[in-house]
């Protein structure tokens, strides 16, 4: 296990999650990590993204590609039946 060393205020808003949540120091801290690493992956995705829509060529290619897949969509199964429950 490392030691972190962080400011009091962090430090006494960590200790009030904790509380409040009924979860230990490390638990909040693990989910706060778990939600930056979610947050850091988006927005590198779509940065990407950001940088294919530039590409003309490349961003045609990702429709025309997007288009064939949708057809996969549900296997030709219809909407509403592929929603019921089965019996």
């Amino acid at each position: 296990m490392k030691t972190l060393h962080i400011n009091d205020e962090l430090s006494q808003s960590l200790a009030t999650i904790a509380k409040e949540r009924g979860e230990t120091k490390q638990s909040v801290i693990n989910h706060a990590i778990e939600l930056l690493v979610r947050e850091h992956f988006f927005e590198k995705v779509n940065q990407e993204y950001a940088q294919l829509h530039k590409n003309k060529k490349a961003w045609k290619d990702e429709l025309k590609e997007r288009r064939i897949w949708q057809g996969t969509n549900l296997d030709g199964l219809n909407h509403a039946k592929a929603r019921k429950s089965p019996k």
